[in-house]
């Protein structure tokens, strides 16, 4: 059990310790975004988010929570990367919607994982305990990532990269889930 906690809750956190995440805003209207635009980019994550819903829930049905959640954490570092890559609007509007498309996976695929998983050592009432925690996490991750504003004199490049590594020490922590459905892990 400790190891299922370690990894999810580590995907909690890498997950969100994005040190791109306070400056993407800026990085954008210094690549000439206007305030207008970076507004049609919320709207546009979001549909992202919306439109995607029922594709995201047949993928994860079909491949399983696990996978679907990869090929989500995969997309987000696309985002980031395609952002360095193409810093125009098309290019951030283009990744905002990616952005998105990953949210749906991840809503869709984890809280499943984690109740399969948890179910699989026979200690569902710890459910709500365990998405609590991921929760501290997670915030703990969203506040740290605020180093990426103290990191700037380093430049977008090297904060990208440092968010694009967090995405893949996220997906490392997926991967060691030890919750497979065709098997019940011991205890």
């Amino acid at each position: 059990m400790n190891r299922l906690l370690i990894s999810l809750y580590g995907f909690a956190f890498f997950n969100k310790f994005l040190l791109l995440n306070p400056l993407y805003a800026i990085f954008m209207q210094q690549n000439g975004v206007s305030d207008l635009q970076l507004s049609t980019m919320f709207i546009v994550f979001a549909l992202g988010t919306v439109l995607t819903q029922a594709p995201v829930t047949y993928i994860t049905n079909r491949m399983g929570q696990r996978r679907a959640m990869l090929i989500g954490q995969t997309i987000k570092a696309l985002t980031m990367l395609l952002w360095l890559s193409v810093p125009t609007y098309a290019g951030f509007v283009t990744g905002m919607f990616m952005w998105g498309i990953q949210g749906g996976f991840r809503s869709v695929a984890f809280e499943g994982l984690v109740y399969d998983s948890v179910a699989a050592y026979g200690k569902k009432r710890d459910y709500p305990r365990i998405l609590g925690r991921k929760a501290t996490y997670e915030s703990i991750g969203t506040a740290l990532s605020a180093l990426g504003s103290l990191l700037m004199f380093m430049g977008y490049a090297w904060v990208t990269w440092a968010s694009v590594a967090a995405i893949l020490i996220s997906m490392v922590c997926l991967v060691a889930v030890p919750y497979s459905p065709e098997t019940k892990v011991s205890k």
